[in-house]
């Protein structure tokens, strides 16, 4: 995973569950290890808090300890099948690991749910990518790039001059204030 950009998508899901603050801020520090132990405290006092085992699963993977991640994960899927959070961790887990066909599918799946999702899209161009489809992945990066485009259009908020892209997670954003995406201050770019 591209820390950064992934990690704004796994922030949003940890943001309504306050006991899991001090350990998502240890996440987006890149502090996985101390993370992982201080889910542990969250998951012993409630074994079944499946965003305590997403993030868990997240910090394994970047550890690179992929199996156990994807055990979790698998966990996660069994409490709540229809989890489309808890796929789309598992789905980029496997990309994480090389295992870019199973992604693939979990990617496609999602994207029934939701066509229009960035970083469905971007999580299946990059498993495309990584099973050697580079044309058909570049083609779903020319897609995010252009619904990008059309979401600041539709706002209002695209005219020459008005857009800046992100430096951290690389999307287009209206000019001024933070990326709603990841929280960095953007930087201009025309």
């Amino acid at each position: 995973m591209k820390d950064r950009q992934k990690f704004a998508k796994f922030r949003q899901i940890l943001k309504n569950n306050s006991e899991l603050e001090k350990c998502e801020m240890l996440i987006e520090k890149g502090m996985h290890d101390v993370a992982v132990k201080c889910l542990d405290e969250v998951l012993a006092s409630t074994p079944s808090n499946i965003y305590a085992m997403m993030g868990k699963a997240y910090s394994l993977s970047q550890l690179g300890q992929h199996e156990e991640a994807i055990n979790i994960m698998n966990a996660c899927l069994r409490m709540d099948p229809k989890n489309e959070q808890s796929r789309y961790v598992k789905a980029e887990i496997l990309n994480d690991s090389g295992k870019y066909d199973i992604a693939l599918k979990l990617f496609e799946m999602l994207l029934k749910a939701d066509p229009v999702d960035e970083d469905y899209l971007f999580g299946k161009a990059e498993s495309l990518k990584g099973i050697g489809k580079t044309d058909e992945a570049e083609a779903i990066f020319e897609q995010i790039l252009g619904l990008e485009e059309k979401r600041a259009k539709d706002a209002g908020q695209h005219q020459d001059g008005d857009a800046v892209e992100c430096r951290r997670c690389s999307r287009w954003i209206p000019n001024g204030g933070d990326c709603p995406f990841c929280g960095a201050k953007p930087e201009p770019v025309f």
